[in-house]
């Protein structure tokens, strides 16, 4: 990253599942570039503020690891994050300077973008993902996964629907290019 600079308007995208790194990707990219950095989980919680109707029951989707198969978890998880795309598309095309945006993007919504822009996937395939992530929670006891005091059996559960949603978004990478 060092050295490099890109155009003033680009778009940057950082997507993938969670825990993957894409935060701290974003927040030194844009520290590098100077530019603005918009975190999407940030763009949810606002929108859900102030959205009605089908939007909001959209926006409100958290899919339960416990109550869904993987299939129906991701596919409402796509749901949710659609109303988020259109908000955050929207942002992005008023943004007058460079944007680095990072949170739940799926590369088959950012391949139709009609503006200059740089999108970066970050996923997680490897099979030792819910050993790092019980290291990871017990390391830090601020992150979401240890505020929530899951147990270690369903932090490998998530770390395996982590992984298909991982496997998903390097599918649909390759596929839109």
């Amino acid at each position: 990253m060092v050295g490099l600079m890109v155009e003033d308007r680009i778009l940057t995208l950082i997507g993938g599942p969670a825990r993957v790194g894409k935060t701290t990707l974003a927040r030194r990219w844009s520290t590098a570039q100077r530019v603005e950095c918009l975190h999407l989980d940030h763009l949810l919680s606002a929108l859900a503020e102030v959205a009605t109707g089908d939007a909001l029951s959209a926006l409100r989707r958290a899919p339960s690891i416990t109550t869904h198969g993987p299939a129906e978890w991701l596919a409402e998880l796509r749901i949710r994050d659609e109303v988020l795309w259109k908000a955050a598309n929207a942002y992005a095309n008023s943004a007058r300077n460079g944007l680095v945006m990072e949170g739940g993007l799926w590369p088959d919504w950012v391949a139709n973008l009609h503006r200059p822009h740089v999108a970066i996937f970050i996923v997680d395939t490897a099979d030792d993902a819910g050993d790092r992530l019980v290291e990871m929670t017990r390391n830090d006891p601020q992150s979401w996964i240890a505020e929530r005091r899951w147990s270690e059996a369903k932090i490998r559960k998530w770390a395996t629907y982590n992984r298909i949603r991982s496997e998903d978004i390097a599918e649909r990478a390759a596929r839109h290019r």
